[in-house]
Parts: C-alpha cells; sequence; structure tokens
C-alpha cells in the first residue's frame, strides 16, 4: 500500500471529522425527537424534518408543553444548527481539496482512458471476426 501524503492525511482527518459530525447530528435530531414524542409529538426521520416542524411545535400554545421543555428544545435544535454548520465547512474543505486536485490528474487520466478505448474497440473489433459476441449481442441487446 503505497504511503499516503500529507495532503491526503490530512483530508482523510477532514472525512472522518465531518463523519463524526454527521453522527453527532443524527443523534441530536433523535434527541429531539424522542422527548417529543413522549409527548405525543412525531416527528418524521430527517433533519429538515426537524427544522420545519420543531419552531411550529415550540410556537403552538395549544400542544400543552411545559415553558421549560420549550426552551431545551429550542436549545437542542440551535446546537443542531451548529453541528450542520460544521459539517458543511468539512463538506466545503473536501470540495475544495477535490476540486485542486482533479486538474492534476485528469490528463493523465483521459489520455490513459483513450488508449484504452481504443484497446477496446480494437478487441470487440477481433472477437466480433472470430464469430464470438460481446456482452451486448449475447445479452441480446442490439448494437
Amino acid at each position: 500500500m503505497p504511503v499516503k501524503n500529507s495532503s491526503q492525511q490530512a483530508i482523510l482527518s477532514i472525512h472522518r471529522a465531518r463523519q463524526g459530525f454527521v453522527k453527532a447530528r443524527t443523534a441530536q435530531a433523535n434527541q429531539i425527537r424522542g422527548p417529543l414524542a413522549e409527548f405525543g409529538i412525531a416527528i418524521q426521520q430527517g433533519i429538515s424534518h426537524v427544522y420545519t416542524r420543531v419552531p411550529e411545535i415550540i410556537e403552538d400554545g395549544e400542544n400543552d408543553l411545559p415553558g421549560n421543555f420549550r426552551q431545551l428544545i429550542a436549545r437542542l435544535v440551535e446546537h443542531l444548527k451548529v453541528l450542520d454548520i460544521q459539517v458543511e465547512e468539512l463538506e466545503q474543505q473536501i470540495r475544495l481539496w477535490h476540486k485542486e486536485l482533479l486538474p492534476t490528474r485528469t490528463p493523465a487520466l483521459s489520455g490513459h482512458f483513450s488508449h484504452m478505448n481504443g484497446t477496446i474497440r480494437r478487441a470487440m473489433g477481433q472477437w466480433h471476426e472470430h464469430g464470438i459476441p460481446t456482452a451486448r449481442r449475447a445479452a441480446g441487446i442490439p448494437g
């Protein structure tokens, strides 16, 4: 296995940190959903459902939620937003790293693949000459 350079090690650490924030964000959303369910208020899975439903629930004066419970749920949602920001910032770093890396890799890859395309076309022509069906023909797919 080749040794990773410092840039590769750094991006791997960023991926791991992002995954940790994603897990924490999911746990936070569940920590919001759970207590609300105890009060008979169900929220579908998915962070977006928490964001859309919780403000309505907190503002609804007819659901008999105690004031301190409403404050707790609001605090948990604020923490969820912080985790969301962390995930987004790390995703931006990952996208930027890949964008910076892509131009250095593209020419070598495209040249390699164009050579392989020619090799594949020649091989398929030879198969056809010798009566060996291509995978498409063997599967009954025209072309």
